[in-house]
């Protein structure tokens, strides 16, 4: 077990230096909870598109 606790302890550190905000557990629950939001949004965008043809053909003719 201590093989694999120096790789993640070695892991954590190597991403903390690169991404100083991810070491504030404040800051990495609200990247976290954006990521979240974000990807949710884009799954729903997603369905519509796949499964709604009105949905498609309006954004054809009116794209924005």
């Amino acid at each position: 077990m201590g093989c694999c606790r120096d790789t993640s302890d070695r892991f954590y550190d190597r991403c903390s230096n690169v991404f100083p905000c991810l070491s504030d557990p404040v800051k990495r629950s609200t990247l976290c909870l954006r990521l979240g939001l974000v990807t949710l949004h884009l799954i729903y965008v997603g369905f519509l598109f796949v499964f709604d043809g009105e949905f498609r053909d309006t954004a054809k003719q009116q794209p924005w």
